[in-house]
């Protein structure tokens, strides 16, 4: 089974206005927080946490017509720094999906930064990074780390893109765990579903209605593993599964056609 039918012209424009509504009130709501920017580093991070990311998080959600669950809220750090959140990435929508159940800074695309979200995701302690640049990448792992070990846990996509059409995860860019295991923080896995079939990617229309299940597993900690490597194997592997989790609490169905570790060994 595909993806639903493409909405009528009428449909559309009232999505457009709907969007267009949502960037306002976006822009009006992180535009009023610049004052975050001279808050010294650790406190601007908790604060941000709950007057920027949170409210967004919220609006996000009830404006794309998303419902979400949380499964396993109890391998969720009460700490706010030392630790990576790892998850998987189909939608635009993952980041209020995530962000409504953790609270925390995330790795982001430099073109982000450009968009509401992005300003107030610097707020809080984010981190760009330019893909198409090694410099750039290299520089951003060294402030993830930096970032997640003194001021606040970081949120990673490690795909870095949507996976593939039919449900199977992109090839995931492990060197920013192999440095967590250097810096000896541990790694949350994250799996979920159920963004896509709201958002298909980054390309509206939205579809209302649809509920997103987010999974927390348990930390996989430096501790227990000798080699960097493998320990980032164990990370992804983690996700792996607690995505397959999550693709059990929604049902089956498009996109989900194919296992999404169909790539990975």
């Amino acid at each position: 089974m595909g993806p639903p039918r493409t909405t009528s012209t009428a449909r559309r424009a009232l999505a457009a206005a709907w969007l267009g509504l949502y960037l306002g009130v976006s822009t009006a709501h992180l535009s009023s927080l610049a004052w975050l920017l001279f808050v010294p580093r650790g406190l601007r991070e908790r604060l941000a946490a709950r007057i920027v990311l949170r409210p967004f998080a919220r609006y996000s959600l009830a404006f794309a017509g998303l419902r979400t669950r949380l499964v396993g809220r109890e391998h969720l750090p009460a700490d706010s720094r030392g630790h990576l959140y790892v998850a998987n990435h189909e939608s635009a929508l993952d980041i209020p999906l995530v962000l409504r159940h953790v609270e925390r800074p995330f790795v982001m695309k430099q073109s982000l930064a450009k968009t509401p979200i992005g300003w107030g995701a610097l707020y809080a302690g984010s981190v760009t990074v330019d893909r198409r640049r090694a410099s750039s990448r290299a520089r951003s792992r060294e402030q993830a780390i930096r970032t997640a070990a003194r001021y606040a846990s970081l949120i990673v996509f490690s795909e870095g893109t949507f996976g593939h059409a039919d449900g199977r995860l992109g090839a995931p860019q492990l060197g920013l765990l192999r440095d967590a295991h250097a810096a000896g923080l541990a790694v949350v896995p994250l799996g979920h579903a159920g963004t896509r079939r709201a958002l298909d990617g980054d390309r509206p229309p939205f579809r209302r209605g649809v509920e997103a299940v987010l999974v927390a597993r348990p930390a996989v900690r430096p501790a227990d593993f000798a080699d960097a490597e493998v320990f980032a194997r164990a990370c992804w592997s983690a996700v792996v599964e607690a995505v397959r989790e999550a693709r059990a609490a929604v049902g089956p169905g498009w996109p989900y056609a194919a296992d999404p570790g169909a790539e990975w060994a």
